[in-house]
């Protein structure tokens, strides 16, 4: 931090950053203004500075990836953003450009399509295959029931949709699987029926 005088006699404090690599410039913060120093040197060893006025960095977004953006935030600078993969763009803009000042257009918001953990379809007599965090917009899960249960209610697969499961979940139940077990073994042993005097007149 150097502070100095000012022309109307008061001090005024500035922050400056320098960096050497690749090319020299000097980044300064005065009076919440930036201003950059810049000395760029061509293939042939020849040096051409600069003095401008710059921007900060731009805003973070959330699910969104920034290229060609890196210091120094110069006038007239471009930074271009995209939504990560399981992401959709909602509103803002994709390319902000420095005006020496701030930043063009509206921050980018991407949505979230992934989808949590499924624990509300971790039903008791089921077991779940065919799918592992994290939870891609599309990626379906199969649930089977569990030896000795039969399917009471629900859907056999889910599927993630921006952000949500579908179906509902699968419920298995013991008794529903003794009675179908019976009804089976009714089928197919109608003499054992007769003896226990269960046949249908």
């Amino acid at each position: 931090m150097v502070k100095f005088r000012g022309g109307a006699g008061g001090l005024t404090s500035v922050l400056c950053l320098s960096v050497l690599s690749p090319d020299v410039y000097v980044i300064c913060k005065c009076n919440n203004e930036i201003h950059l120093h810049m000395t760029y040197t061509s293939g042939n060893g020849d040096s051409t500075e600069r003095h401008d006025t710059a921007c900060s960095f731009p805003p973070v977004c959330k699910g969104c990836e920034r290229t060609d953006c890196v210091p120094p935030f110069y006038k007239g600078k471009i930074c271009r953003l995209t939504c990560r993969n399981s992401h959709r763009q909602e509103s803002g803009n994709t390319s902000r450009t420095c005006d020496g000042h701030e930043w063009s257009g509206k921050a980018l918001e991407c949505k979230d399509l992934r989808c949590e953990y499924p624990e509300d379809y971790d039903t008791e007599g089921t077991s779940r295959e065919g799918c592992m965090p994290p939870y891609h917009n599309g990626e379906t899960c199969t649930y089977t029931c569990k030896e000795g249960f039969s399917r009471a209610d629900g859907d056999y697969s889910i599927t993630c949709e921006e952000g949500k499961w579908s179906g509902e979940p699968l419920e298995c139940d013991a008794a529903v699987a003794r009675l179908m077990s019976f009804i089976m073994m009714a089928d197919e042993n109608k003499d054992k029926i007769t003896a226990l005097g269960l046949q249908e007149e």
